[in-house]
């Protein structure tokens, strides 16, 4: 109630199917009266419609993003199977828009790992070659995750610290 006081107030949580809140509802200054019992009633039972159709509405978006990821996939699937090379693959992943947007990141890189010379190379967008030591790259997240055969997450500070424990 926008500017009115509040005498009473009925509110309950509505969850969705995974068991998490989606929403809370609220009702104030019942018209006549307190809030009873079966206004308590009422209220559960729409409080669970509109988790229902709020968790329904969820789970089609997550449907749609999870088609149109595939269709991206198909899409880097189909452009990858004319790459001749393995460098031409590394060059097709680290510069195609598809992959990030997969990933649902700014942008990502393939380093090819060589276990009998302990180096990370890989392809740039314009088709130069780095290689780099894993004795260099031990400290870098490629290079910790190289090291343990691990997927490994870091997450940075704006300050340049590391935030975390990875």
């Amino acid at each position: 109630v926008l500017g009115g006081e509040v005498r009473t107030a009925l509110t309950t949580c509505c969850y969705g199917a995974e068991g998490n809140m989606v929403a809370v509802l609220q009702a104030v200054n019942k018209r006549q009266g307190r809030f009873t019992g079966e206004d308590e009633r009422v209220m559960g039972a729409l409080s669970q419609q509109a988790a229902a159709m709020l968790s329904h509405g969820d789970r089609l978006r997550r449907l749609e993003k999870r088609s149109a990821s595939r269709s991206l996939l198909g899409e880097f699937i189909v452009r990858a199977l004319p790459c001749e090379s393995v460098v031409g693959l590394v060059g097709l992943v680290n510069t195609e828009p598809s992959v990030p947007v997969l990933l649902g990141a700014r942008g990502a890189t393939l380093h090819l790992y060589d276990e009998a010379r302990g180096t990370l190379r890989t392809v740039g967008r314009y088709g130069e070659v780095s290689v780099v030591s894993l004795d260099d790259a031990a400290t870098s997240v490629a290079g910790q995750a190289a090291v343990s055969g691990e997927v490994v997450e870091q997450a940075f500070s704006t300050e340049g610290e590391v935030d975390g424990d990875n």
